[in-house]
């Protein structure tokens, strides 16, 4: 038995899983081992849980059916029930969203191939046709006013918008601080030491 477990960082939205429904099949892409000779096939294989394929020798029928090329034997898997979303957490931490019944082989890796799915963590916003493929993906919800970005793309438009040069400032009755310097402790923090050669002098 072997379990599929991903970790996600979610940014504004949680419950992210695969569109996985019988109109509209998930095939969960892995590379694939023999457990008997221990050769790993060179080619990703994809797996429906709404897809049976025949066993040799009538002995009925699984999700996966895969004779390996190396010593022959034939081996079986099957995805025991739908999967389960992953919810929004922090720090973010591995979770099981499929349980598949292995006989003979074992998955090694996984590729986010396909759709996934998400909801709005505030709004309730569905996101559908979400694209895994490159290990990152974002949208605007309407409904939040805000963008769901990865932790990266967030951290590079920080940067950028907090860009500034150092210059001496001489504070008297007339001086109004730049915007930057009125929002939250943190982001004052940050501009103050770029926008100052003196920080302390703000």
């Amino acid at each position: 038995m072997l379990a599929l477990a991903i970790t996600a960082e979610l940014n504004g939205v949680t419950d992210l899983q695969p569109e996985d429904a019988e109109a509209t099949p998930f095939y969960y892409t892995f590379k694939v081992q023999c457990t008997s000779c221990r050769e790993i096939h060179p080619n990703w294989v994809s797996v429906s849980r709404f897809e049976q394929n025949e066993q040799s020798g009538s002995r009925g029928e699984a999700n996966f059916v895969w004779r390996c090329k190396n010593c022959k034997r034939e081996h079986t898997a099957n995805i025991l029930e739908a999967p389960k979303p992953y919810a929004q957490q922090d720090p973010p931490k591995p979770m099981n969203i499929i349980t598949i019944d292995c006989r003979g082989l074992e998955f090694v890796e996984f590729k986010a191939d396909g759709d996934w799915k998400a909801v709005g963590a505030e709004s309730g916003t569905k996101f559908s046709g979400i694209d895994l493929t490159d290990g990152e993906w974002y949208d605007y919800d309407e409904k939040a006013g805000e963008e769901n970005l990865s932790p990266e793309l967030y951290d590079a438009i920080y940067e950028l918008t907090f860009t500034c040069e150092r210059r001496q400032q001489e504070i008297t009755k007339e001086y109004k601080p730049p915007a930057l310097l009125q929002v939250d402790q943190a982001s004052r923090n940050i501009y103050a030491n770029r926008i100052t050669a003196n920080p302390s002098s703000t």
